[in-house]
């Protein structure tokens, strides 16, 4: 009865608003239901309605898991490899992901495989790897579709990327916005089986569509650096602010023209620098390799290296 008090005591200290709701889940929770079970067990793994307590969250996890709930055997497993409301220890983390995979909980399946993949808790073996996250993919989990694709890529003399490729394909068709972005990588890649540069710009336009915000990136960097889509410097601005509000930071530093000469105004060695790049390759402006070393020598004057080095060898040029 422990457990339940405190978690009496924990509802009671809410608003008077939240209380009502909260005492709604612990009756059924208390009474048996793995779904109240579960829930309480979230409310407090996350702060949410109660205060955060890790402890309180591990007992209603184990409780649930106790029933035979296999997304419960899972959470117990995340807070034994994080290490939060019991001591973190890998192996007991495996032990409940295996529990978790038995009972067919696809997520653990495909966690085990990734344990495997890079050695965290277990001996790495990369056969493992791709048996488990087999099972998770069999089981509908795109990211264990993900995991198997990447083993493919990555397998160095047995690197297969055709394979790579139509699981990533898999994975994207099943919703998994960053294998839209990993495909657009390969077909990007001087490796890749198939060298069509526009259809690895299309994933990453479906992937940015998705709000993956490493493919708004990569669509800036294709049209500035590889000249693989059509130069647009309004587009491209408004690709950098899309990534940067998706939340990629470095996007807030790395925006085009428009953006490079604000921060050039602050005396930012690196975006004078960046600013002579677009007149050296013509990117937003008429190309003019005169401006292009004038700005590379303004940021040489603020003391940026690289553009001291490309002042002096393309003023020897």
């Amino acid at each position: 009865m422990g457990v339940l008090n405190a978690v009496r005591r924990a509802f009671s200290s809410r608003p008077a608003a939240g209380v009502q709701g909260a005492q709604a889940i612990l009756r059924p929770a208390e009474a048996g239901d793995v779904e109240a079970m579960l829930k309480i067990g979230y409310m407090f793994d996350n702060g949410r309605g109660v205060p955060q307590n890790h402890q309180q969250a591990l007992a209603w996890y184990r409780r649930a898991a106790n029933e035979g709930d296999a997304r419960a055997m899972s959470m117990v497993a995340a807070l034994y490899a994080c290490g939060e409301g019991v001591a973190q220890d890998e192996k007991a983390a495996v032990a409940w992901y295996h529990k978790a995979a038995d009972a067919g909980h696809a997520g653990s399946m495909t966690e085990i495989g990734s344990r495997h993949e890079h050695g965290c808790g277990v001996a790495q073996d990369y056969a493992q790897a791709m048996h488990w996250y087999r099972r998770g993919a069999d089981a509908g989990d795109s990211q264990a579709m993900v995991g198997i694709a990447r083993l493919h890529e990555v397998q160095n003399s047995s690197a297969d990327y055709a394979k790579a490729m139509a699981w990533y394909c898999k994975a994207a068709d099943a919703g998994n916005a960053a294998a839209t972005t990993f495909l657009a990588i390969l077909y990007d890649n001087a490796q890749c089986v198939d060298q069509h540069c526009q259809r690895g710009i299309a994933w990453y336009r479906l992937a940015a569509a998705e709000g993956d915000a490493r493919a708004m990136v990569m669509i800036v960097l294709l049209d500035e650096i590889a000249y693989r889509v059509e130069q647009n410097e309004q587009v491209a601005v408004a690709w950098w602010q899309k990534a940067a509000e998706a939340g990629y930071t470095t996007a807030i530093h790395q925006q085009p023209l428009a953006m490079w000469r604000k921060a050039a105004e602050s005396l930012d060695a690196e975006a004078i620098r960046r600013i002579g790049h677009f007149y050296e390759y013509g990117q937003g402006v008429a190309q003019d390799y005169e401006q292009a070393i004038a700005w590379y020598r303004k940021a040489a004057e603020q003391g940026d290296p690289l553009a001291a080095f490309l002042c002096a060898t393309k003023s020897a040029a």
